[in-house]
C-alpha cells in the first residue's frame, strides 16, 4: 500500500511537472506589410495605403498599452515623411520608445537572387543611412515576407551589415516538397549558414500570410491578419481609423465618428496626393 502510495504521488508530480514545462509566454508583433507596388500603383500606396497604415497603427497604440508593431521598407517611410510630414513627426517617439519596430534593413524589399550582391548591399546602405539620419537607429535584420527566392549569399551579406535575423514567408509556397522527408524548407526557425560560415537567425516557415477569421462573437470582433493594420488586405477593423470607402482596398468602408485620409494635412505635394490618378510620374 505504501508503495502504491508513493507511485501515486510520483506520477502526479511527473505530470504536474510536464503541466508546468508547457507553460510559457507567447510574444505577438503586429506587422503592417505593404507592397509598394503589386495590384496598385506607386500613387495609390502613397495614398491613401501610407497613410491608414500610419494612423491605424498610431490608434492601437495610444490604447492598447502593450501594442507594440512593425513596418518595414525606408522607402515608405521616406514617403510619410515627404507627404504626411506632420504625422511622421508624431511617429518618431513610438520608435523612439521601441514599440513602433523599423523592420526591414534595407531601402525597399527586392530579389535577392539575380542582382548582385554589391546591388544587395547598396540597397542596405541606403536604407540604413536613411533609418540613422531619420530615427538615430539601424534595422537589425533582413525582412523578405513576400519574396519568392533567396539567394546563398544572404547569410553572408547579413554578417557585413551586421544584420542578425532574416526571416520570409514564401518559402512554403513550393509546389512540392525539396526534402525527401516531405519539408518545403531546412527548418521553421533556425540558424542558416552560409558558404563562408557566416550565420544568420533564420523563420522561414512563421506561418499563413491571413490568417482565419476569429469565430463570430468574439469579444476582439477582429480579424487577425499578419501584414496588420493599414495594409491593403486589412488589420484590426473592430475599432480603427478606418480608411475611405473609394481607395479600392478590399475591406473598404468607411465608419462613423473616425478620421477620413481626407482631413489629413498634406505635405508639399498635397495637391497631387488628392487626385492621385492625374499624376504623370
Amino acid at each position: 500500500m505504501k508503495k502504491a502510495f508513493v507511485y501515486l504521488l510520483f506520477c502526479a508530480s511527473t505530470i504536474l511537472s510536464a503541466q508546468e514545462k508547457k507553460i510559457g509566454t507567447a510574444y505577438m508583433v503586429s506587422n503592417a506589410h505593404l507592397d509598394t507596388q503589386w495590384d496598385w500603383t506607386v500613387q495609390r500606396t502613397i495614398y491613401p495605403y501610407i497613410y491608414n497604415t500610419m494612423v491605424q497603427n498610431m490608434w492601437l497604440l495610444d490604447n492598447y498599452p502593450e501594442f507594440v508593431c512593425n513596418f518595414e521598407g525606408a522607402v515608405k517611410y521616406s514617403w510619410m515623411k515627404e507627404y504626411y510630414p506632420e504625422t511622421f513627426e508624431k511617429i518618431k517617439p513610438y520608435i523612439a520608445s521601441g514599440r513602433w519596430h523599423v523592420s526591414g534593413s534595407s531601402w525597399d524589399a527586392t530579389d535577392v537572387t539575380i542582382p548582385s550582391t554589391e546591388s544587395l548591399f547598396k540597397n542596405i546602405l541606403l536604407g540604413q543611412e536613411f533609418y540613422k539620419r531619420e530615427f538615430g537607429l539601424k534595422s537589425t535584420d533582413i525582412f523578405l515576407p513576400d519574396c519568392f527566392s533567396f539567394g546563398y549569399t544572404l547569410p553572408t551579406v547579413a554578417a557585413h551589415c551586421d544584420l542578425i535575423g532574416f526571416s520570409a514567408m514564401r518559402v512554403w509556397k513550393r509546389n512540392q516538397p525539396f526534402y525527401d522527408d516531405g519539408r518545403r524548407a531546412p527548418f521553421p526557425f533556425g540558424l542558416w549558414q552560409g558558404i563562408d560560415g557566416s550565420q544568420i537567425l533564420a523563420a522561414l516557415e512563421p506561418g499563413r500570410a491571413i490568417a482565419p477569421t476569429l469565430p463570430s462573437g468574439h469579444p476582439d470582433g477582429a480579424t487577425l491578419v499578419p501584414q496588420g493594420p493599414g495594409a491593403p488586405v486589412g488589420g484590426a477593423q473592430s475599432a480603427c481609423p478606418d480608411r475611405p470607402a473609394d481607395t479600392g482596398s478590399p475591406v473598404g468602408g468607411a465608419k462613423s465618428g473616425v478620421p477620413l485620409i481626407e482631413s489629413v494635412t498634406m505635405g508639399s505635394r498635397g495637391s497631387r496626393a488628392r487626385n492621385p490618378a492625374s499624376w504623370s510620374s
